[in-house]
């Protein structure tokens, strides 16, 4: 986030009064929506976040100064508030304190942090942001930093724009402090309408309602993506304790998802593990084998180029049979994805239907047909953004159908048909097979796993899966 402190946290919700505001307070919940703006410290805009007011711009900085001896006696005091904070935790909420343990927590008195902030590292924690709340609330911002380095917030923002992702993300997060049993306090953001979507849903979700002005009584919890900005107005503070290391780099990243596993791991060994959790945690650690993002980047800009429901763009999967009726445009992904199903991608096929999961978690509006197939097609379903997850559930409890011999040219036959329509093929396979001898008029990726050398053709384009993921 380039903003010296975190805006401040506004509400969002749908046309139809579905989107929910803050919890635990229940007279929110049934109040009339307000549709998402994002606010920064003394202006309003819609979404998606502006930048300064030019009344700001022409402001004098002021001239940092150091911590006070109160304001540093008072970050010793906080120091043992936060310790005691995580020991609760242990108690209660075993499972999110033991990833806490990983972050080592910094008090700062900082004009840059305002309110508390994480890189993957360190949670910082302002002191007069900390006074304001009771032992929960600091419960909760302790958490709410764990989370957002487990669900790898600090990479997935991927050029959004900063308001309506920072909305996203704490919803995201805030979702999974509520399966874990912990209470949200009044202001935190949390959308129940996408209670379960990824960051990337609702983002897209946010940005698809209408701008008003947000309701009040919301909060600002954390800054994302911290940084040491220049100083600002006012009574500017810097204190030489808060270090940011700046966005997570790989190793650090990937040291995350190991933590994750292996608390899942220790929980699940000694009965422990919070029922709520597990979906979350599963997808958290079925990480993709294949780039999905930047794969499909080519990909996704001619496979649709919108979200609402317009007839300038005409659903053509209802052609076929005489209804004219609108289509969507936006960032919905519109794929055709095959399956080999055959008995030699026996090992490979979970890690098929996982990865189909990962394209769906990282596009925010996906429309997809996915064809089993060995010889033969044996089964087509039709999955938009809310139904991989199930899907992917039913799969791994009855298993994917084929198990015969392999032949591609039975999914180029039906990509031809009007019934199935799509813009790209994925085609999920150990390349062993026959395929056809012209390529269609859209872009094919091969996705090969196992031991083959090369795709089944010289055209389309090809990724090989992960090494260890083999047929």
């Amino acid at each position: 986030m380039t903003q010296a402190t975190h805006p401040v946290m506004p509400a969002a919700t749908t046309r139809t009064a579905a989107m929910v505001s803050a919890l635990p307070s229940a007279s929110r919940h049934g109040d009339p929506p307000s549709p998402p703006s994002h606010r920064s410290r003394g202006t309003s805009s819609a979404l998606p976040a502006a930048g300064p007011s030019i009344a700001c711009a022409h402001r004098t900085q002021s001239t940092p100064r150091a911590p006070t001896a109160d304001e540093t006696a008072r970050k010793h005091r906080l120091k043992q508030r936060l310790q005691a904070d995580l020991a609760r935790l242990l108690l209660w909420h075993p499972f999110t304190a033991s990833l806490a343990l990983h972050l080592e927590i910094v008090p700062v008195r900082d004009s840059r942090v305002g309110t508390a902030a994480t890189d993957g590292r360190y949670i910082y924690f302002d002191v007069a942001f900390a006074e304001t709340l009771g032992d929960d609330g600091r419960a909760f911002v302790l958490a709410h930093e764990v989370w957002h380095c487990v669900l790898d917030h600090g990479h997935r923002r991927a050029g959004r724009a900063v308001g309506p992702w920072a909305l996203a993300i704490d919803s995201e997060v805030n979702a999974v402090l509520v399966r874990d049993g912990l209470p949200l306090p009044e202001g935190a953001v949390f959308f129940r309408d996408m209670d379960g979507a990824s960051a990337e849903q609702i983002y897209a979700w946010l940005v698809d309602q209408a701008p008003a002005a947000p309701p009040p009584g919301l909060r600002s919890f954390d800054v994302h993506e911290p940084t040491l900005a220049a100083p600002g107005t006012g009574d500017w503070v810097e204190d030489p304790d808060f270090r940011p290391g700046g966005p997570p780099g790989q190793t650090l990243r990937r040291a995350w998802k190991e933590r994750a596993a292996a608390a899942e791991r220790t929980a699940r060994e000694r009965g422990v593990m919070p029922a709520g959790l597990a979906q979350v945690l599963q997808q958290v650690l079925a990480a993709p084998a294949v780039p999905w993002q930047q794969v499909l980047r080519d990909f996704v800009r001619r496979s649709g180029s919108g979200g609402t429901w317009s007839y300038a763009r005409v659903a053509r999967r209802h052609l076929w049979r005489g209804a004219w009726l609108p289509g969507r445009h936006g960032q919905a992904l519109e794929l055709m994805v095959a399956l080999d199903t055959s008995g030699s991608t026996a090992q490979a096929q979970a890690s098929f239907v996982d990865e189909i999961a990962a394209i769906a978690r990282e596009h925010a509006r996906v429309d997809l047909s996915v064809v089993e197939c060995d010889a033969a097609v044996h089964r087509v379903t039709h999955l938009t953004e809310g139904d991989v997850e199930a899907w992917r559930q039913t799969v791994r409890r009855d298993g994917l159908r084929g198990g015969g011999g392999t032949d591609f040219r039975p999914v180029f036959e039906l990509l031809a048909r009007p019934q199935h329509p799509a813009q790209a093929l994925v085609f999920f396979t150990d390349g062993m097979g026959i395929a056809p001898e012209h390529p269609p008029q859209l872009p094919v990726l091969w996705v090969l796993a196992g031991r083959a050398d090369e795709p089944p053709v010289t055209w389309g384009a090809t990724v090989w899966m992960a090494p260890d993921v083999s047929a």
